[in-house]
């Protein structure tokens, strides 16, 4: 009979997070389907927070929204759902290891990337100047045809050839 006498603040010392959360709710008959239809949280984020399954849940941030919906739903105070939450919840600690940014990573490959093209590039023109000095002749700007008789670009229409001016007109003589 003494646990008749004990207060649910006191009985809900010992008890985990999520058992307190499904506690709560089965003290007021609602169904996780219920709430999930109406609150739009997944099952297995319902599911997971009543096992009090950590690992399973999303970003902290999204957690705090859920437990938000889920206590204003079921009929609980927010603050106090979150207060036991941060109470209970594992404390993460994130090595202090510098990851590199991913930009890092993506600058050094066009680095590499663009370094391969110069190379090919400058390796093309020298083997087109290479190739143009071996046979002597020349394109149309001057510089070495890679191919035997090439040309320059041909002048559009007929060719028209310039006629020798004639001679002065003689004066008073």
């Amino acid at each position: 009979m003494e646990k008749e006498n004990v207060s649910a603040e006191e009985m809900a010392q010992g008890e985990a997070f999520g058992e307190y959360l499904a506690r709560e709710r089965r003290l007021r008959n609602i169904s996780l389907e219920e709430i999930s239809q109406r609150t739009k949280i997944s099952m297995k984020v319902l599911q997971a927070l009543e096992a009090s399954r950590w690992e399973e849940l999303p970003a902290d941030v999204y957690v705090r929204g859920f437990l938000r919906s889920y206590a204003r739903y079921v009929g609980l105070d927010e603050n106090e759902v979150l207060l036991r939450y941060e109470d209970q919840r594992p404390k993460i600690q994130k090595p202090n290891v510098r990851k590199p940014f991913p930009t890092e990573k993506r600058g050094r490959r066009k680095r590499i990337v663009w370094g391969v093209i110069l190379i090919l590039a400058f390796a093309a023109l020298a083997y087109i100047w290479i190739v143009g000095r071996k046979s002597g002749e020349r394109g149309p700007l001057g510089l070495p045809s890679p191919f035997k008789g090439a040309q320059g670009p041909q002048p559009a229409g007929p060719t028209v050839r310039p006629q020798p001016m004639p001679p002065p007109p003689q004066q008073g003589n």
